[in-house]
């Protein structure tokens, strides 16, 4: 499921030309610039296996965009809540939970 995951939303980045650290979108809160999940996966995999972090727990992203890393984080196994103060990203956020 986390590999379909990301492929959607790696669609989502090539349909707009978007490359990390490419700013989406400005809004009165900040810019958006989505984050490239594989590299989010693999770290987060990697604090686990460390132990570094819990394998399972709430995790609140502040901010959440278009939902990737809600999304993804909970496809792992967190409690994941995503809060987006600008409502276009807010109804793209929820179009893509929902769509997942």
């Amino acid at each position: 499921m986390r590999s379909s995951i990301i492929a959607y939303f790696d669609g989502h980045d090539k349909a707009a030309e978007h490359y990390p650290g490419k700013i989406l979108r400005v809004t009165a809160f900040g810019a958006y610039a989505p984050t490239p999940l594989k590299p989010l996966e693999e770290c987060t995999r990697q604090l686990i296996s460390e132990r570094s972090i819990p394998e399972s727990g709430m995790i609140v992203d502040a901010g959440c965009g278009d939902g990737r890393i809600v999304a993804l984080m909970s496809n792992i196994g967190y409690d994941a809540y995503g809060l987006e103060g600008d409502r276009v990203l807010a109804q793209q956020g929820k179009k893509n939970i929902e769509a997942l």
